[in-house]
This record gives structure tokens, C-alpha cells and sequence, in this order.
């Protein structure tokens, strides 16, 4: 983990998911785009200053393995919202 912080440190831009280095992410001020399935929700784990890709859906926190919500919010963001999102913040990014 301490490596991985290293490396982040040094990013222009992450990309991932909800999890410690999207918050590693925003302490360190790097800009990101973090993909959310149904576990939990930009709105009570998410930052502002990132970019958030979240199909709107209430989380289940459930905690006891593979959840079918979960599995059918993640089906339901598309790749292709995806690429077009990081494309569209990695150019942000350079732009500054």
C-alpha cells in the first residue's frame, strides 16, 4: 500500500474504484475518476473534486459476498461512458 501511495503521488490523474485509493487520491489532491457499482455511493463516500460514475441506485453495503445488486449496477455502467469520461478528464487534467 505504501508503494502504491508513492506511485499515486506522482499521478496526474487516477482511475478507479471506491476504495482506499480513491481516497488516497483525494487526500493527495490528484484528480480522478472513480467508478462506483452498488456497495456503497458517491454522495456518503465520494469526493467533489472528483469525477464520479454512479448510476444513481441506493447502496446495499452488503458485506456477504457477490451481491446480484451490485453485479446489475455495475452491468449498467457502460464502457463506453467510461473511456469517454477518462478521456474527457485526462485532457482536463493536461489542459492545467
Amino acid at each position: 500500500f505504501r508503494q502504491a501511495l508513492s506511485i499515486l503521488s506522482k499521478a496526474k490523474l487516477f482511475v478507479g474504484t471506491d476504495g482506499a485509493l480513491h481516497h488516497a487520491a483525494a487526500a493527495l489532491g490528484i484528480p480522478a475518476v472513480v467508478i462506483w457499482t452498488g456497495f456503497s455511493s458517491p454522495k456518503h463516500l465520494g469526493y467533489d473534486s472528483h469525477v464520479n460514475i454512479h448510476n444513481g441506485e441506493k447502496p446495499c453495503g452488503n458485506y456477504s459476498g457477490v451481491c446480484q445488486h451490485c453485479l446489475d449496477i455495475a452491468k449498467s455502467i457502460k464502457p463506453e461512458t467510461v473511456i469517454r469520461t477518462i478521456h474527457e478528464e485526462y485532457t482536463r487534467c493536461m489542459a492545467s
